[in-house]
């Protein structure tokens, strides 16, 4: 598609981008979570299933709001990912905030651009992270936590898992991290 038509724009390209993001969390729809407990801590239907990286309700639209333990571990996932590649950056001499795709003019100095620019080709390091976390672990209730505004957050214990195998997974790609 590139190669026909480039792209006129950063938004253009990132809307590419985006298609091709929906395209990829859309072949983890099939993912289902182990439970157990569920009569001492029950969960949310939908949580049984994986569906979508957005958020479930409409007012949480962003990724930041995850209402699935699935979307919640991801989030926590990257975070570990851009404080690595902040660290990295700043380490090797470079200005995380100057970015080129996720450069916000608006926000630099506030907004790390220019790492989660340099954080993309990590991205699925740390998604083979939370799909090992998935795959391994028989989850209860008390993993996760539903905030009043319907976020999902991950116990001290689980989001130590989390974090713990993505610096693994990180430091196993041995890609510059």
């Amino acid at each position: 598609m590139l190669e026909k038509r480039a792209p006129r724009s950063v938004e253009e390209l990132l809307g590419i981008e985006g298609s091709i993001a929906n395209e990829y969390f859309r072949a983890w729809s099939a993912l289902q979570l182990r439970w157990k407990g569920l009569k001492q801590r029950p969960i949310p239907q939908d949580w049984q299933t994986y569906k979508s990286r957005s958020a479930l309700r409409e007012e949480l639209r962003v990724n930041r709001g995850a209402t699935h333990p699935v979307n919640a571990m991801l989030n926590y996932a990257y975070g570990v990912l851009i404080g690595r590649t902040q660290v990295q950056l700043i380490g090797d001499g470079y200005d995380p905030t100057i970015g080129i795709l996720h450069g916000r003019e608006s926000e630099r100095g506030m907004y790390p651009a220019f790492a989660l620019d340099r954080m993309e080709p990590m991205r699925p390091v740390v998604d083979r992270a939370v799909l090992d976390i998935v795959n391994e672990t028989m989850f209860s209730g008390g993993d996760f936590a539903i905030q009043p505004e319907g976020v999902c957050r991950l116990n001290p214990e689980l989001a130590r898992r989390v974090a713990q195998l993505a610096h693994e997974q990180l430091r196993d790609a041995q890609l510059g991290f």
